[in-house]
């Protein structure tokens, strides 16, 4: 569409700052730009596969990430568990046994072959 001239030349082309009076969908939108481990990774993924379905790759990854988090979060809650464990049998003594604490406590962690 003509916007007006400049120097006897007609210049085409949109406004400067324009803006949609409306957007076509009030869902989020995202732009992925393939550089770096992105596109290693899509990279990777088009030699076994082909052209990759993005909206593919971005559920089974929230998978994959939401997976890890859960291992995360178990193995965390173990280690709360043994420790709680370990506070409870030192502050009372069951399933200690004193000679063999109280003798690396003298000399020192070792192992033998």
């Amino acid at each position: 569409m003509p916007r007006g001239t400049r120097g006897g030349v007609l210049r085409f082309g949109a406004a400067r700052g324009a803006t949609l009076g409306s957007m076509p969908t009030s869902r989020r939108r995202h732009t992925i730009t393939e550089v770096g481990s992105v596109e290693k990774a899509l990279d990777r993924v088009r030699a076994a596969t082909g052209e990759p379905d993005i909206r593919e790759l971005v559920v089974l990854g929230a998978d994959v990430l939401l997976e890890r988090q859960r291992v995360a979060r178990e193995r965390e809650g173990r280690r709360e568990e043994l420790r709680r464990r370990l506070i409870d049998r030192a502050s009372t003594g069951e399933g200690i046994d004193l000679v063999a604490a109280t003798e690396v406590r003298r000399g020192g962690w070792s192992r033998t072959p």
